[in-house]
């Protein structure tokens, strides 16, 4: 091994999402000694609040960097652009709607001084496309369990874009992301199947859990973007596309450290799958939900995955013919409360899945 690295930097790209980045800024005073932590903040043509926000934390924060676009270059550029600004031979692309929890630069310092190997990572978290575990816990006692185990910090197929671990001295000489993904979506993919190509390593921090609320930016144009990129992407990578030779490490982690409460997480992803791609209701029929005609074989799902109410037909997998609502939640506080719009809280969705 070489000399071992002791500091990273973290990347914050930021377009609006205002009430996600503060409770980001939120965790970063909570977890991290920002005095001593190279942090550097890309505003993309952010509105009048997010940059209120972000000029208070740097206020608050002198060593904070920001790094002003001239004009809204989106996720890919931006990330280009800012790794110009990084000291470090570690740096995190971390999404705006993310919150990390403490030791959150330990465990990545520990990942990437275990094998020189390791070019990008990225950890377990809330919500992601596929390495994630729903959010049962408070967000350090989400760490706590998965501390349960020795990290094995296993290969995977690709690693996640929303905390993106990178090795700069990679990118010095191969770059970044390429800028033929215009705006985003699928770069991080193209980025670490060029890693592999390389015989380097992408793998899975699998001792560190981040909170994400997905899909904070880009929500007009996201199913433009991922249907435009999945081309540019599996004609260039057909080859690893068709084939994921990776064990299930996530199944392997839920089973060994929350083995309590393990059928309930199973059911919860499978409920998240059968759930991504059903219609929503508008915001203004949230508020009017009782009132709404439903037709009799359907039932209304709150999904903290989308953060919106979903219809959808009834599945004897997890809805009783008697309730009439059921909450699904990733806020620990919700566990043990029934809700506003229904008797039927999560409480009882838990004990049904257990008993």
């Amino acid at each position: 091994m070489d000399d071992l690295i002791d500091k990273i930097s973290i990347i914050v790209p930021v377009h609006n999402a205002e009430n996600k980045l503060k409770k980001l800024f939120r965790s970063f005073e909570k977890t991290l000694n920002i005095g001593e932590e190279e942090i550097i903040v890309i505003d993309d043509i952010s509105n009048e609040q997010t940059r209120k926000i972000i000029t208070n934390f740097i206020n608050k924060h002198k060593n904070v960097k920001l790094v002003k676009n001239e004009e809204n270059l989106g996720y890919l550029k931006s990330c280009n652009k800012a790794i110009e600004y990084v000291t470090n031979d570690i740096f995190v692309l971390l999404n705006s709607d993310c919150e990390i929890p403490k030791n959150f630069t330990k465990k990545i310092l520990k990942c990437f001084n275990s094998d020189n190997d390791i070019v990008v990572a990225s950890p377990i978290s809330s919500n992601s496309c596929n390495y994630y575990i729903p959010q049962i816990l408070p967000l350090n006692f989400m760490n706590k369990h998965l501390e349960k185990r020795m990290p094995e910090y296993p290969e995977v197929f690709h690693c996640e874009g929303f905390c993106l671990c990178v090795r700069k001295s990679y990118t010095d000489k191969n770059g970044l992301f390429d800028p033929i993904y215009g705006m985003g979506y699928c770069e991080e993919v193209d980025f670490c199947f060029r890693v592999k190509e390389s015989s380097k390593r992408c793998v899975l921090i699998d001792d560190l859990y981040v909170k994400h609320s997905h899909h904070a930016s880009f929500k007009n144009k996201r199913n433009e973007l991922l249907t435009t990129n999945n081309k540019i992407l599996y004609k260039r990578w057909e080859k690893y596309l068709d084939y994921n030779p990776y064990p299930d490490k996530i199944t392997e982690i839920i089973k060994q450290c929350f083995s309590k409460v393990s059928k309930f997480i199973f059911v919860y992803r499978k409920i998240k799958i059968q759930l991504q791609n059903n219609r929503l209701l508008t915001l203004k029929n949230l508020h009017n939900v009782k009132k709404y005609k439903f037709y009799k074989k359907e039932k209304v799902v709150y999904t903290a995955f989308s953060g919106k109410y979903d219809i959808l037909p009834i599945s004897p997998l997890f809805i009783n013919n008697n309730w009439d609502y059921v909450l699904f939640t990733d806020n620990a506080l919700h566990v043990f409360v029934s809700v506003e719009i229904g008797d039927v809280g999560h409480k009882i969705l838990l004990n049904a899945v257990l008993a």
